[in-house]
């Protein structure tokens, strides 16, 4: 017989995983230059080149695209599980068996 799984728990450690990773470096606060020349951060900040999303749509899109996975992923897991549960069902009822009751 399959034990009982709970997936909860599992779920919410991808979900704080998936969390970490959105959040990333650059959400972390930066120390601050001593001495600041006017005009040197603006240049600074225009020529650096970011890899995330350029605008609130693009990562709302992203967000919305990974709790979209994890939605199919534990659909999935689930229908699996039933799935099993169902086979060992009529496993222990003996529905296959060629032998008879």
């Amino acid at each position: 017989m399959i034990q009982a799984w709970k997936p909860v728990p599992l779920f919410l450690l991808f979900l704080f995983a998936v969390l970490i990773l959105l959040a990333g470096p650059g959400s972390a606060a930066r120390p601050q230059q001593e001495t600041e020349i006017p005009g040197s951060k603006v240049e600074a900040e225009a020529a650096r080149v970011s890899s995330g999303p350029a605008n609130i749509k693009e990562k709302t899109g992203v967000i919305v695209f990974v709790v979209w996975v994890w939605a199919v992923i534990v659909v999935l897991g689930f229908v699996l599980r039933e799935k099993a549960r169902e086979a060992d069902r009529l496993h222990e009822l003996k529905f296959d068996s060629d032998k008879g009751p």
